[in-house]
């Protein structure tokens, strides 16, 4: 296998494709293990030295939320390493990556499944050192979707190790143009050039909306004052603001409330991570019929506040009685 040539990935992924039925992998006849807030001591080890999704894969990755919580279902082979990872997405949803295991590297193929439907989201190369650390993951994306398209893009994140501490090294994508002698390279773009970031880590947001939250304030009250609050924040071009609320249809058995109302906003570190102000509000009562709304800013923070107000989740939790109101900030 060229990890440098396109052709070899691109084939590499079809043959794996061509050959495997994720419904009948031998990943099922394996030991299985989930991710918990007291992890199992099998996943401890990788979910401890995991940064990059260079352990328990970039599918797993993709679900895990900051504190280590992403109900996620891993597959374990007899000598501990993954063969797979599983994470329900609803009632009809499965999202799989399976492991398989070369020298030198080994894939992950990724998959989703919704009832009868399945598609391939992509597949990953994990190159590996002498000592089995990965030094780099290519992930081919589209599945067999690109596998007749004029372009394709193949993201190459380079790593190095700082004693056991991971250090992303490069992070790039590249776009092909597909010839008849093969894959042609016709641009590149560095995920992590984005010039000079604005270093917001929120605390002082959070200490400020801490104090102006008060007992006995309604919802509308709690909304408005939390965009109050972030309007006098510096002017930040990578502030990202995300509501959700409602009867979550994806709703993690380990955490405690299903029913919530959510607003986070969310800064970068000065490395590839972000801050997140988190704002929770908690009802005494969970029905399981509040409509879920997902939501994230648009033009401005005054459209998306219209948009909540607006929202049916917003307006069927409004009445209810309020328990807590947890503000905090959190580095993912």
């Amino acid at each position: 296998m060229d990890f440098n040539n396109a052709s070899d990935l691109v084939n590499g992924m079809k043959e794996y494709f061509d050959t495997h039925d994720v419904r009948k992998s031998d990943i099922f006849t394996y030991d299985t293990a989930v991710l918990t807030k007291d992890p199992d001591p099998r996943l401890k080890e990788f979910v401890e030295k995991d940064k990059y999704g260079e352990y328990i894969g970039c599918c797993a990755r993709s679900w895990i939320s900051s504190d280590g919580v992403g109900g996620v279902t891993f597959y374990l082979r007899p000598d501990g390493r993954p063969a797979g990872v599983w994470k329900s997405v609803g009632m009809m949803g499965d999202i799989y990556e399976i492991f398989d295991y070369r020298e030198g590297y080994y894939t992950g193929a990724m998959y989703s499944i919704i009832g009868s439907m399945e598609s391939k989201s992509g597949f990953v190369y994990y190159v590996t050192d002498e000592g089995g650390r990965v030094t780099e993951m290519i992930t081919v994306y589209g599945g067999m979707t690109i596998i007749n398209s004029k372009k394709i893009n193949i993201t190459r994140i380079g790593l190095e190790y700082d004693g056991d501490k991971t250090v992303l090294k490069s992070n790039i994508t590249y776009v092909y143009q597909k010839t008849s002698e093969g894959y042609e390279l016709i641009g590149q773009e560095d995920n992590n050039d984005i010039g000079d970031r604005v270093i917001d880590d929120q605390s002082g947001l959070c200490e400020e909306l801490r104090s102006r939250i008060k007992d006995g304030m309604t919802l509308e009250e709690i909304v408005k004052t939390f965009f109050e609050v972030i309007k006098n924040a510096p002017e930040n071009p990578e502030e990202d603001v995300e509501y959700v609320a409602g009867s979550n249809p994806y709703f993690n058995p380990f955490r405690e409330d299903n029913c919530t109302l959510k607003l986070v906003r969310s800064t970068p570190t000065e490395g590839d991570e972000y801050y997140q102000l988190d704002m929770t509000v908690k009802f005494e009562t969970e029905p399981d019929d509040i409509p879920f709304d997902h939501k994230i800013k648009g033009k401005s923070n005054d459209s998306l506040l219209r948009s909540i107000l607006r929202s049916g989740s917003y307006k069927a939790l409004k009445p209810l009685q309020i328990k807590a109101v947890d503000i905090e900030v959190y580095e993912t």
